[in-house]
This record gives C-alpha cells, sequence and structure tokens, in this order.
C-alpha cells in the first residue's frame, strides 16, 4: 500500500496492477526524473490486472489518502464525500474512512497527483513521458482538479514540447493536453495546424483516439467551423472572379490595341483570362465549388493549387505589359493569391479565451 497521508482516512483501490505508462517509464515513478521516451500516444494507457495469486502478485495498488486534500483539489471529490448524498460520503461519515474503487484510473498517473495533491514534492518528477501526462491530463479533467497539477503540467509540457507541431497521431493528445491545462500557446498552435491541415473527420477522429480523449465538442465545433469558413473564402473568391469574367464587359482595359480590332482584342483578352481561370480552377477541382464540409480537401493544400493556377491573356502574348508585376493577367492570379495566402499566413489558431466566455 503507498501512504500519502499516515492519517488518511480514504484508501483509493485501483483495478489495474500493472500500466504500460509505468512500464515505459522504466524508472521508479516517485524518483526525481521519469523517463521522457514519446510513446505512441493512440498505446493502451492502463492494462488488464494480472490474476491475483497466493503470494499477492497481481494485488491491486491501494493508495492511503487524506479527504481534506482531496476535496480541497476536486470538485468531483469533494461532491462525492462531503454529504451523505453519495455512498462513500455517508460511509466516511460514520466511521472516519471510506474505501474508494477506481477502477479505470491509471496507477501511474494518480501517483504522481497524490503526490502532487499532498506536497511530496520531492516525489514529484521533473520529466514525465507524453503518454504519462495524457494519463494525467485524463485524470485531471475527469476529477475537475486541473489547478492542483497546472504549474507541473506546464512544465512537463515545456520539456515535451515538439520543434514543430504536425498534422500527426500526437496531435490531437497535445490538443487535450493544452485544453485541460489551459496552456494557451500550444492550444493555439495545435488549433492551428488542425483548421489548416484537417480534414472533416475530425470530430470521428477524436473519439477514436485510444485511450478515450474527452475534448470538448465546442472545441471541435469551432475548428470545424474556422475550416470550413476559410476554404468557403477561397472558393467565394474563385467563383466572384470567374462572374466577373463573365461579364460582357471586358475587364481587359488596355488602350494599346489598334483600332478598330481593340475591341475584340479586349474581348479576346478577357475569354482568354475567363478560360484559363476555368480550366485551372477545373483542374484543381475546386469549380464547379465542392460542397461543404469538402471532405478529403485542407485548406493549406487548396491554397497552393490557387498559387498554382495557370493564367493566360493576350495582353501577355502579344507583349501588351503595362504592369510587368502582373504578368498581364490583369491582376487575377495575383488576387486570388493575396487572398488565400493573407488568410493562412495571419490565422495563428484559435484562443483560450474565446471558450471562456
Amino acid at each position: 500500500m503507498e501512504i500519502f497521508d499516515p492519517n488518511g482516512d480514504v484508501l483509493l483501490i485501483l483495478s489495474y496492477a500493472d500500466t504500460d505508462t509505468l512500464r515505459e517509464t522504466q524508472s521508479p515513478v516517485s524518483g526525481p526524473d521519469v523517463h521522457e521516451s514519446m510513446p505512441r500516444p493512440q498505446g493502451k494507457i492502463a492494462a488488464q490486472p494480472k490474476e491475483s495469486s497466493s503470494s499477492g502478485e497481481g494485488t491491486p495498488p491501494r493508495m492511503l489518502v487524506s479527504s481534506r486534500h482531496l476535496m480541497l483539489v476536486s470538485v468531483v471529490f469533494e461532491k462525492m464525500l462531503s454529504t451523505s448524498n453519495f455512498a462513500e460520503g455517508a460511509m466516511l461519515h460514520q466511521t472516519q474512512k471510506v474505501e474508494v474503487h477506481l477502477p479505470e484510473d491509471d496507477h501511474t498517473a494518480l501517483t504522481i497527483m497524490m503526490n502532487v495533491i499532498h506536497g511530496q514534492t520531492r516525489k514529484v518528477p521533473q520529466k514525465i513521458n507524453f503518454g504519462v501526462l495524457i494519463a494525467i491530463a485524463i485524470l485531471v479533467d475527469k476529477y475537475q482538479m486541473a489547478g492542483a497539477v497546472e504549474f507541473m503540467a506546464h512544465v512537463w509540457m515545456d520539456k515535451l514540447k515538439p520543434s514543430k507541431f504536425k498534422n500527426d497521431n500526437s496531435l490531437l493528445p497535445w490538443l487535450f493536453v493544452s485544453w485541460v491545462f489551459r496552456h494557451d500557446e500550444y492550444f493555439r498552435n495545435t488549433t492551428m495546424v488542425l483548421v489548416k491541415e484537417g480534414d472533416s473527420n475530425l470530430k470521428s477522429r477524436a473519439m477514436n483516439c485510444v485511450p478515450r480523449l474527452p475534448i470538448p465538442g465546442r472545441v471541435i465545433a469551432a475548428i470545424l467551423e474556422t475550416r470550413v469558413k476559410f476554404i468557403a473564402a477561397v472558393l467565394s473568391a474563385i467563383e466572384a472572379t470567374i462572374e466577373r469574367h463573365k461579364n460582357p464587359i471586358a475587364v481587359c482595359n488596355r488602350n494599346r490595341y489598334v483600332e478598330p480590332q481593340a475591341s475584340n482584342a479586349r474581348t479576346a483578352c478577357n475569354d482568354m483570362v475567363l478560360g484559363s481561370l476555368i480550366r485551372s480552377a477545373m483542374l484543381a477541382q475546386l469549380w464547379p465549388a465542392p460542397r461543404s464540409p469538402y471532405k478529403g480537401r485542407n485548406f493549406v493544400d487548396i491554397v497552393a493549387q490557387v498559387e498554382n493556377f495557370q493564367i493566360n491573356s493576350l495582353c501577355e502574348q502579344v507583349g501588351n505589359r503595362d504592369d510587368p508585376k502582373t504578368r498581364n493577367t490583369h491582376g487575377v492570379k495575383e488576387r486570388l493569391k493575396t487572398s488565400s495566402t493573407s488568410t493562412r499566413d495571419n490565422f495563428h489558431g484559435l484562443g483560450l479565451n474565446e471558450f471562456m466566455k
């Protein structure tokens, strides 16, 4: 039995005698450091207990803790233990002690949390692996005790942070831990990647994470809505440009063409721009515009496709170069590129404060 308070009145009993996170650390949890290797976030956090034997091997871990400490930092434990509305609270008030079974909780993560809560600072590791961090975040979210471990969580996160957040299997776990521990910088970084590079399947992707990550639905919805808004803006710009060039009045207004062929030349120039624009958009499968939620597409790739549009004009072919900066495509490609890349380059993620109103 692990004793966090010799005078403790709550015995926490776990069902898992062994955990993946503990095996991966390969060092005592109570030591100053826990091995910082990066396990796959989708690996199991806890394994099923071994069969009990007469020697006691595989006995579920037990932790003697203080109800006062638990209730001080956790709304969930406060409600459970402070009144007789719950069986645990009633037993505690009657006998001054109670057993609380936590069949789903990770041993490694809970041990670290109990050391933090009970002020056993020398036993709190300065480094942990990513799997342990996820397990702690799950328990912190479950028992609503972020305030108790937030400082240490930021220390752990800063040591584990990748050089660049990528849209891989670690991104949703990073989104989750940055949400739980209120780390605005990492939350912005992860949401930025998910908006720019994510697909429409974010909700199912989050639901299928192992272990299950209770990312709030409003966070997932905000990411998806922002993604759709950005893609729709690019498609709207393409559509508006095409409609503008369909107008009977030619967009080309160059005055260097010789009359009486000038009007026909401008119309031909306009038609060449329109045709090459439509062809480029069709090859990129951006026209006719795909329907929301744009399954299988992501914002960054769409912007790159727009940047690669091949726009041609008669003005360019005959050397009528009034403005060399626009390659005499009458600014079509430049305007489309500017409108899409400015959104891409100026969006730096969603802030936590947007969800705290």
